[in-house]
């Protein structure tokens, strides 16, 4: 299963692929119309025929990447609250009143 998780910030979409050969490969491109046109060359151009891409929902700055993607893959956004990451964290569970004051 070829896999992208690309994070995306206002300004820059940092991708990761992990393919089905074990090989990973990371790449940059800017968060706009060309970062996205290169971000699909970038997939094309890693000759794989089946990809999920996976994102957070990062505010509004995802949004424009999703809907291209989703277009021609299968995208799956992802609620940052659910995610792996900010569970370890520990963003997801509040400290009660008498933990934070110790």
């Amino acid at each position: 299963m070829n896999i992208i998780g690309p994070d995306i910030s206002k300004d820059t979409i940092d991708a990761t692929l992990h393919k089905t050969n074990g090989s990973i490969h990371y790449i940059k491109f800017k968060n706009n119309d060309d970062g996205l046109k290169q971000f699909r060359l970038w997939i094309k151009g890693n000759r794989i025929r089946k990809v999920y891409i996976g994102m957070e929902a990062t505010g509004i700055y995802y949004e424009k990447a999703a809907d291209m993607l989703s277009s021609y893959y299968t995208v799956y956004v992802i609620n940052p609250l659910k995610s792996m990451t900010t569970e370890k964290a520990g963003l997801t569970v509040p400290k009660p009143t008498k933990q934070i004051q110790t």
